[in-house]
């Protein structure tokens, strides 16, 4: 009723489809720092309920932008130790 359940249901979903993943291409070498990138993702995913709540769907416009910007951001300049990516355009990409 209040998301919670919901938010659990998709994490579990994205756990289950990611071992099955991991089994079908052979059991390749854990990564225990993209562990860390899919805790942070799961604890974001259940603040979502939350937020919703008490700031209604502002909240969750705030909560995309964010995550957009962040992703933008991380290929444009190479943030995280990712390489920069390179555009034709730039202008069409800011």
């Amino acid at each position: 009723k209040d998301g919670v359940f919901f938010t659990l249901c998709l994490s579990c979903g994205v756990f289950l489809v990611g071992l099955v993943q991991w089994g079908v291409f052979g059991f390749y070498k854990f990564e225990p720092f993209a562990m860390l990138g899919g805790v942070i993702w799961a604890v974001g995913n259940a603040c979502v309920p939350f937020i919703i709540q008490n700031c209604g769907l502002s909240g969750q416009l705030v909560w995309s932008v964010t995550n957009m910007l962040t992703g933008w951001a991380t290929g444009t300049f190479g943030l995280f130790g990712k390489e920069k990516d390179t555009v034709e355009y730039f202008g069409i990409n800011v």
